[in-house]
């Protein structure tokens, strides 16, 4: 199948971070690599554990990596061992077990095993599996299916975000609520826009602008800004706007305290205790208090996981990059 679901595959691949963990049996983390074109994937220690040979890959999700070779995808384990030979034109990532294809323009869901879970859906956009749920769109409105395509919610909303925490953000005429797995309306559709649930908290957008509700429904920290970001680590990412209409970013707790200050020109979700910031035209790391305390000297950078994060800058001529640990030491740098 060719539409909404086919290009968000695509778009997934090409936004996909450099790091990811590792779940199942095998729990030790996988850095995605690049060398001289070719992609492999190293330890937390910086050992190279699957030789960079493939043409692209995809970050381990669930226990698998999807990997490219020649125009043909499949996936590996974290020994680099060929779990589903390459024969899938678009690899999305596994997700509770399950992970979206496409072959020959038809499109479907898979288990571990490359069995056809659901094939040749009817929808024309697709989301992510969170706790069973995936929320799917068939003409213009969407629904939820569970992971072997049973329909759990009936199509009847215009918009739904994924589970989390047993919530799942939907919208009706132009309004946004939350529903429950087994689709009922907890929290009426009374916000403008909303977010997913994180530490028992949402971002939700009033007329007022963005703050946060709990699971009431009830807005316990007051939407007095432009923008929020689920909780992460304890902090909620809050953005406003400048005199001069530029974005400045800060950090609330859960308590709505403002514990970074709204004057930050870039920052990202905290992660292992970091959290990227732009000082100028370079990146660094704050920590939870706000401090930079790994100096804005990197051209990128990226979110930690797993105790490292992906950095690149320009040394020589030459872009490099590698992964640094949350001290800023370097585990791995291309040669």
């Amino acid at each position: 199948m060719r539409g909404g679901w086919a290009l968000a595959l695509a778009a997934l691949l090409v936004a996909l971070p450099a790091t990811t963990s590792v779940s199942g049996t095998d729990v030790e983390a996988r850095y995605r690599i690049e060398v001289s074109g070719r992609v492999g994937f190293i330890d937390r220690a910086g050992q190279v554990r699957v030789p960079p040979t493939y043409t692209a890959a995809s970050p381990f999700a669930d226990g698998l990596a999807a990997v490219r070779v020649g125009a043909k995808w499949g996936y590996i384990d974290p020994q680099g061992r060929e779990v589903l030979p390459p024969q899938f034109d678009v690899a999305g990532d596994f997700m509770e077990g399950r992970a979206a294809v496409r072959v020959d323009g038809r499109s479907s869901i898979i288990d571990r095993q490359g069995r056809v879970v659901l094939a040749s859906p009817s929808f024309g956009e697709i989301s992510v599996l969170r706790e069973g749920r995936l929320p799917v769109k068939i003409g213009r409105v969407w629904g939820f299916i569970d992971a072997d395509g049973t329909t759990v919610v009936s199509e009847k909303y215009s918009a739904a975000l994924p589970f989390s925490e047993g919530l799942a953000a939907v919208a009706e005429s132009g309004r946004w609520g939350f529903i429950d797995r087994a689709g009922q309306m907890v929290v009426p559709p009374t916000y403008d826009r909303a977010g997913r649930f994180s530490g028992g908290l949402a971002p939700v957008m009033t007329e007022a602008g963005w703050g946060y509700a709990d699971r009431s429904g009830a807005v316990v920290i007051a939407p007095v800004y432009r923008g929020a970001e689920p909780f992460s680590e304890g902090r909620g990412r809050v953005a406003i706007f400048d005199a001069e209409g530029v974005p400045r970013h800060g950090f609330v707790d859960r308590t709505g305290a403002l514990v970074i200050p709204t004057s930050l020109t870039y920052a990202g979700d905290f992660h292992d205790g970091r959290a990227v910031t732009r000082v100028g035209d370079r990146f660094g790391y704050l920590d939870a208090a706000g401090r930079v305390v790994i100096a804005a000297r990197f051209d990128w950078a990226a979110d930690f996981s797993n105790g490292l994060a992906l950095v690149k800058w320009t040394e020589g001529g030459t872009v490099r990059q590698g992964y640094i640990d949350v001290d800023g030491a370097f585990s791995w740098k291309t040669p």
